[in-house]
């Protein structure tokens, strides 16, 4: 049997950030769920921060993949040019799968995250490797220097898939690319078992951003925010806690052992201490993106902040309200799944926000049947086109 030998750029399984790490999980389990189709065995390698061989544990399945660290600048270049087995390495791939960790490929998060995620493209278009852009948002591109280069390199894709119908408009309005088809994320199709919480009470999960919280990289709000996500945060855990029969937990989708910057977990624990009430609880710290999504899905309802945490909710059935701070949550949401049930900081002020949370809280039972019907048509039919996609490419 044939040998596939496939390249994974930008999803690391292991980041702190697990809806990064959902999205290598996914790929992963839908490629092994491919494989017999393809009648070839699939050797996969994920490019970027690990090394060496890893299991990737998928319910009570294991996953073999291998790592390797990624070419994402002239430096990194250069040095592999001296040692002429690490840079023949990147020659052996056949197909160059990349997923821009979902959102990225942009300059929302700054100019030299693009330029990293955008130099592996160069990179595998010059040694003529076949690339195939994942699920993902593409754009919006404030700089025009950068736009021109994201549009040289999406043109020169073999197959651009994108996951909401914004960023595929903006593909098939400002480039050449004809390969490209309007998907859903990934992060939708990563398998899960429910945790158990107690059902005596209304269980809701909140995802708090610590970048938000922060006000962003700068902490100047660069993501132009209309109004104060702290204080939203703290009138939405205030509203709720007057609520009979409930408890809250923070849900931090961000887990790492130091303050960073992105820690949701630190920015929770703080949040609970000052508000020093019993209803109000800190979930357990997620070791893998898919222990996050058995932990959400027993949740009775779930506001958030991070999409892979909205998406783990939506994903499993739970009726949630996502507070969105760019397009991708608003073409994911409302445009992709018709699902207006959502707070925009960019054009929203609190009180706008809270107004209409608390009603998607109370119309719990109605959003819950919308989605199991989004599930069964929209998703499940992006979810075999995906495959079908992957298929034609990974035959090409």
């Amino acid at each position: 049997m044939k040998t596939k030998k496939i390249a994974l750029l930008w999803a690391d399984p292991f980041n702190g950030n697990r809806g990064v790490g959902a999205l290598a999980y996914s790929v992963v389990y839908l490629l092994n769920k491919l494989e017999p189709e393809l009648n070839s065995n699939l050797d996969i390698t994920i490019l970027g921060t690990i090394s060496g061989e890893n299991i990737l544990k998928i319910n009570d399945k294991e996953y073999k993949v291998k790592g390797a660290k990624c070419l994402n600048s002239f430096k990194s270049l250069l040095f592999k040019l001296i040692n002429p087995k690490l840079f023949i390495s990147y020659f052996k791939y056949d197909y160059i799968l990349d997923a821009d960790y979902g959102d990225a490929y942009s300059d929302i998060y700054g100019i030299d995250t693009f330029k990293g995620l955008n130099f592996t493209k160069i990179f595998f278009r010059l040694i003529n490797k076949p690339q195939l852009l994942l699920p993902q948002t593409i754009g919006p591109y404030k700089d025009e220097t950068v736009k021109k280069q994201a549009i040289k390199s999406i043109n020169s894709c073999h197959t651009v898939l994108t996951r909401d119908k914004l960023s595929n408009d903006y593909v098939l309005k400002n480039t050449t690319q004809e390969n490209v088809f309007e998907l859903i994320d990934i992060a939708f199709f990563m398998p899960y078992e429910s945790d158990t919480l107690d059902k005596s009470f209304v269980n809701i999960g909140i995802g708090v951003s610590a970048l938000l919280w922060r006000g962003g990289y700068t902490g100047n709000n660069e993501l132009g925010l209309k109004t104060d996500y702290q204080d939203l945060i703290r009138d939405i855990i205030t509203l709720l806690l007057k609520k009979d029969k409930i408890r809250i937990y923070l849900v931090p989708h961000v887990v790492m052992g130091d303050p960073h910057l992105e820690n949701d977990y630190a920015i929770s624990k703080e949040i609970i201490k000052k508000f020093d009430n019993p209803k109000l609880l800190l979930s357990p710290f997620f070791i893998t993106p898919i222990e996050a999504k058995n932990f959400i899905s027993a949740l009775d309802f779930f506001i958030g902040s991070r999409m892979h945490a909205c998406i783990a909710a939506f994903s499993s059935g739970i009726p949630v309200f996502p507070i969105g701070y760019s397009r991708k949550f608003n073409g994911l949401f409302e445009e992709t799944l018709a699902y207006p049930y959502m707070g925009d900081l960019l054009t929203e002020n609190s009180e706008y926000i809270i107004e209409k949370l608390n009603a998607a809280f109370e119309n719990r039972r109605k959003l819950k049947e919308i989605i199991k019907i989004r599930m069964n048509s929209t998703v499940k039919e992006r979810y075999n086109i995906l495959m079908e996609k992957l298929k034609k490419f990974l035959n090409s």
